[in-house]
């Protein structure tokens, strides 16, 4: 009898875990993992679906993945991981070995390592990304930061040997003057400040909104030139008790409004937005891709959807 009351037991919990299983993976469907559009009308999405792209602003698409050709029909920004230090083509990547920072020099083509980052005992990668502003540059390791103002001849790390623990911010944003941008906190509390000592130290440097549109919360996700993009404001749209939120541009300490969102600033990532060289702007969430090709005006939906003809379902984990 217990044997038996064991086994129907047993047999119960695995119906109960396989049930959960096929109710995780019900929920997996289609989803999008990078947006990129440029100014004469074409727009280029990468997904589980394959890579799609839009040559008439997202009316019509084609399936272009295995069209090894057509992946450059987005063009005007540099390649990924590649920061471009001037006007002459001056640029900045990590090295292979995640240890050093290169020098691309454009009289030379050529690549060439630039001073030592020096790690420490617990360090893991000394460089992650490489981004900075005017004579300002600056390498991102995993908890770390250096900081170069001769070309990356010598590099300085800026942050104190007991915070060499904590995490970054995910996203820092470099000016001109040696300053640096990110959002510190989490969640709902989270606020867009500014450090002068190389992330040591952060005093909160909120923008002026416009009337009304005070914001709750921030959360940084680009800096573009003398620009930040950031998603503000924690408000519930009534007819379905969504949180809103609103993506702006801030410049020079002032807020200004492009896009309004079905969803919480603290849920999206960066890699959802991108502005390309030519001021063209796309975000995209878990349903809809957004795209302006106005500088961030004139705004238009395109539903996931209309991508593909699988069925489309929200990238959802259980």
């Amino acid at each position: 009898m217990r044997a038996r009351s064991f086994l129907l037991a047993a047999g119960a919990a695995m119906c109960a875990t396989l049930a959960g299983m096929v109710q995780a993976t019900a929920w997996h469907g289609e989803f999008m993992s990078a947006v990129r559009t440029s100014a004469d009308d074409k727009v280029m999405v990468d997904g589980t679906f394959g890579t799609v792209l839009s040559r008439d602003r997202g009316k019509t698409w084609k399936d272009i993945t295995n069209d090894v050709d057509s992946h450059g029909a987005i063009g005007g920004d540099a390649a990924v991981g590649v920061f471009v230090a001037d006007a002459a083509g001056t640029a900045y990547r990590c090295g292979a070995s995640r240890t050093h920072v290169e020098k691309y020099t454009p009289s030379t083509r050529s690549w060439s390592a630039t001073g030592v980052l020096k790690q420490g005992r617990n360090d893991g990668y000394a460089c992650q990304s490489v981004f900075g502003a005017g004579r300002h540059i600056w390498a991102r390791g995993s908890v770390q930061l250096f900081h170069s103002v001769d070309q990356g001849r010598s590099w300085r790390a800026t942050l104190p040997a007991q915070r060499r623990r904590k995490s970054l911010p995910d996203v820092l944003h470099a000016d001109g003057d040696g300053a640096l941008y990110a959002s510190v906190g989490d969640g709902r509390d989270a606020y867009l400040a500014r450090s002068t000592d190389g992330g040591a130290q952060w005093t909160p440097s909120r923008p002026t909104y416009p009337p009304g549109a005070a914001a709750r919360s921030e959360r940084l996700l680009l800096g573009r030139g003398n620009s930040l993009y950031v998603l503000a404001g924690v408000t519930t749209r009534a007819a379905d008790r969504r949180e809103m939120t609103t993506l702006y541009r801030v410049t020079g300490g002032k807020a200004e409004k492009l896009l309004d969102l079905p969803a919480a600033a603290w849920d999206a990532q960066p890699s959802n937005l991108h502005t390309a060289a030519d001021g063209s702007m796309s975000y995209f969430d878990g349903f809809s891709v957004f795209v302006s090709f106005a500088g961030g005006k004139d705004w238009r939906e395109i539903p996931g959807q209309a991508l593909t003809k699988n069925p489309w379902r929200v990238k959802h984990f259980r």
